[in-house]
């Protein structure tokens, strides 16, 4: 009984992963996948209680091509094993924060991205209201994330450099899904204390 307990709360920090596919007839279209995969190790500290000692893994966005023109009565296939055309990032804490924070505030509040989360380099006004503007740099790697609020849905871009760059129009139930999987991210992230 215990085993099958701890097994389930095992599960609920590794969720199945969350889609979102966008083919299209020509070939053009694209998919991204969210997963949450973390691996904990405990420690039975002095009271004989046990702890999280350390936390592995994350939240990851992987964004793809589609492989090529859909056939005639086949469904459109996505290159998720292509390295050269997926891209991919690590979304933190902060980056779950600042893009469940901008939901919050367009979808709900009917409000602008709040400033602190817009490309302060955008001179395009109306365009840096309704856009979020994250950027990762480790070492000699870079990653920039722009979510742009639309009337009808929203878009997302993951860059990892000038040339290489994925992006996907999101429908607002898509959106609404994207949000669903990082409030689970965030709880989980919350539960480990991860910062």
């Amino acid at each position: 009984m215990l085993k099958d307990i701890y097994q389930a709360a095992r599960l609920g920090l590794n969720p199945a992963p969350m889609y979102v596919y966008k083919p299209r007839p020509d070939g053009s279209g694209g998919a991204l996948k969210l997963n949450l995969r973390v691996g904990v190790t405990t420690e039975t500290g002095k009271d004989g209680a046990e702890y999280v000692k350390e936390v592995d893994g994350g939240l990851f966005l992987d964004m793809v091509a589609q492989e090529g023109p859909v056939q005639k009565g086949q469904n459109a296939r996505f290159k998720w094993d292509a390295d050269d055309t997926k891209v991919s990032c690590k979304l933190g804490l902060a980056d779950q924060l600042a893009l469940l924070t901008a939901i919050r505030e367009v979808r709900y509040r009917g409000k602008s991205v709040p400033p602190a989360l817009r490309n302060q380099k955008e001179t395009d006004q109306a365009k840096a209201q309704t856009t979020v503007s994250l950027f990762h740099k480790f070492g000699n790697s870079s990653t920039g994330i722009l979510y742009n609020f639309q009337s009808e849905g929203s878009s997302l871009r993951v860059s990892k450099s000038a040339s290489k760059f994925r992006s996907i129009s999101l429908t607002l139930m898509d959106e609404l899904q994207i949000e669903s999987y990082l409030r689970l991210a965030h709880e989980v992230y919350l539960k480990l204390g991860i910062r």
